[in-house]
């Protein structure tokens, strides 16, 4: 039974400290350390700007691998002998970077290919070698600087258009024969230093490390050199092999299109306003609700957000992007005490909370109007706990934590924040999971782990059979996914309840990395005989790693005696897309009664 206190001073258990994982030079480097205050600066800051842009713009595919693609070589090669972005302002960009509450910016200075967006003096495939002729990264890097925005840039050590560079991509004709790596390596250092001399870049973003050529020795000795040219940066693992900061030189993680685990190391979330890095028109892009959620599930996860928007080829934003980064500043403008300057924790995200701190105080991020939310102990008296604009919340204690639940008339659809203050610092304290509304035992009993379940097929080639079974039952897995389907149109499982049951909820864990956002068409249907179907849910989000489908949301609420609870045997999951696409999840929890 909870009893609740407008006014109250708690005490919960937990241990505390817990010291960050910073990187550095890597192995072969192991006294060179990352450099802590402009990490930490950076950290700060918490949303940035990506863009991915260039001559690939005016042809509106992807840019770098539409080459040889969807553009022939030669085509792709030329393009900039047309590309003349004569309303290109980057006082304007900066205006719009403030407007959207953006603190950062990484431009793609060279992508994988080999475009350079400078006046550079190592190769005529430069901006100077276009109609526009002006040096544009000079012209942005000097307004950020005067608008108080962090600059960054982004380079790819694959070059497909220079020579020395190998492996070749796709279906280009030339030899390998006289191709020299080390002389690529060379002009590659060369354009580096060209980027922290010239434009003093604060932020250096590699990528294209994934190629045999560019060996672990290789990026660490990159990494050196860019930290002798300038101490005071931070540069991705992507300079190395791309990985933890454990193996690998650089001082955060960077991830493309979904958003990790709570990590205690710092770590980047890039993800695309649209479907694609470069511009193309009538892209697909998402709402500003979403990005602030986004932003919210990132940001409590301990990692900063890198949102990629890219202008039209004329160099200026689109009317509609505008909107939705606009619409994100003005929420940021009026909630950003709970973003810029924390750090996640000390309560571990689930589907729709997160939570943020800072100095002696914490920030509760109830999502999706969740009215309530039940938390374990930390080892901090709570001396108040008010909404961001200072109303009082009420709290509720048990002999295991404490239950914050905000008055209904003060529940926000998107996000609820309410704020704890702490007698002491909040980041001293140890993170902790925060237990779901489904671990708390308020939608029924798990129901599904002696259930059985079929695939529509299984790869020959990625499928774990010692997994298999774990999908159900809750025991750890060897690999990042406890089955992986064939590539194939819909492909789906068929979950087997074993009995007719009342179906409460559905927890759904996709599989771990970057092939996460293949589950952007994940559906969920229920069925008596396995034969007629009833579609219940499908996810919004591709990004998201884990999705908890609540009756109160899609099944019927049992305190409404106007509905009747869902009753069924069987469960499937698909993704509801024709392509050929690979279907891998974690684990599947079914709760009810």
């Amino acid at each position: 039974m909870k009893q609740y206190l407008k006014c109250t001073v708690l005490t919960l258990m937990v241990a505390m400290i817990t010291i960050p994982v910073f990187g550095g030079g890597g192995p072969l480097n192991p006294d060179l350390k990352t450099h802590k205050k402009s990490l930490q600066k950076w950290l700060d800051l918490r949303f940035g700007l990506s863009i991915h842009w260039g001559p690939v713009a005016m042809r509106g595919t992807e840019i770098g691998w539409s080459r040889g693609r969807e553009v022939p070589i030669e085509e792709y090669d030329r393009l900039y002998k047309e590309f003349d972005p004569v309303l290109y302002d980057a006082n304007e960009w900066v205006s719009l970077m403030q407007e959207a509450g953006m603190k950062y910016i990484t431009f793609v200075a060279k992508h994988h290919d080999g475009f350079t967006l400078w006046d550079s003096a190592h190769t005529d495939y430069d901006i100077t070698a276009t109609p526009h002729r002006r040096d544009m990264l000079k012209e942005l890097a000097d307004a950020c600087r005067r608008g108080g925005i962090m600059f960054g840039t982004y380079y790819s050590i694959i070059d497909w258009y220079q020579y020395d560079y190998v492996p070749r991509y796709r279906h280009d004709p030339r030899p390998t024969e006289g191709a020299n790596m080390d002389r690529y390596v060379a002009y590659l250092k060369n354009q580096v230093q060209e980027l922290i001399e010239k434009y003093d870049t604060d932020i250096f973003i590699f990528d294209g490390q994934w190629n045999d050529t560019w060996t672990p020795e290789r990026g660490r000795d990159l990494y050196r050199h860019v930290r002798r040219l300038k101490n005071a940066i931070v540069v991705n693992t992507r300079v190395d092999q791309g990985g933890d900061l454990e193996s690998n030189a650089g001082d955060f993680v960077s991830s493309e299109q979904y958003i990790p685990r709570y990590q205690e190391s710092p770590w980047e979330s890039w993800i695309t306003l649209g479907d694609q890095w470069a511009w193309k028109a009538n892209d697909t892009n998402k709402s500003a609700e979403v990005c602030i959620r986004m932003l919210l599930e990132i940001v409590g996860g301990n990692g900063n957000f890198n949102l990629n928007v890219t202008p039209m080829p004329d160099g200026r934003f689109e009317g509609r992007q505008k909107h939705i980064l606009r619409t994100i500043g003005a929420w940021l403008k009026k909630n950003g005490a709970s973003i810029y300057g924390t750090r996640g924790g000390p309560f571990l995200p689930t589907r729709n909370f997160v939570s943020t701190r800072k100095e002696n105080r914490v920030y509760l991020h109830l999502m999706d109007g969740k009215p309530e939310v039940f938390l374990p102990g930390i080892k901090r008296k709570i001396e108040k706990a008010a909404l961001l604009n200072g109303r009082p919340v009420r709290l509720g204690r048990t002999d295991k934590g404490v239950w914050i639940k905000p008055e209904k008339s003060d529940l926000d659809k998107l996000d609820t924040i309410v704020v704890l203050t702490l007698d002491g610092s909040a980041m001293e304290l140890d993170t902790v999971p925060t237990p779901s509304s489904l671990e708390l035992g308020k939608y029924g009993k798990w129901i599904s782990r002696d259930a059985t379940y079929v695939a529509s097929s299984l790869s020959a080639e990625n499928n774990k059979p010692q997994d298999n079974p774990k999908l159900l039952n809750g025991e750890s897995l060897e690999a990042e996914y406890s089955f992986s389907a064939g590539r194939e149109p819909k492909p789906y499982i068929v979950i087997d309840l074993q009995r007719t049951a009342q179906i409460n909820a559905v927890e759904i864990v996709n599989r771990y990395g970057r092939r996460s956002r293949d589950a952007r068409t994940l559906t969920l249907w229920i069925s008596q005989d396995k034969e007629n179907w009833k579609q219940v849910w499908s996810a919004r989000d591709a990004t998201s790693g884990v999705w908890r489908v609540i009756r109160d949301i899609v099944f019927a609420d049992p305190e409404d005696s106007t509905q009747q609870p869902l009753k069924a045997r069987y469960v499937k999951l698909g993704l509801n897309d024709e392509r050929l696409r690979p279907f891998c999840l974690r684990s599947v929890k079914v709760y009810g009664q």
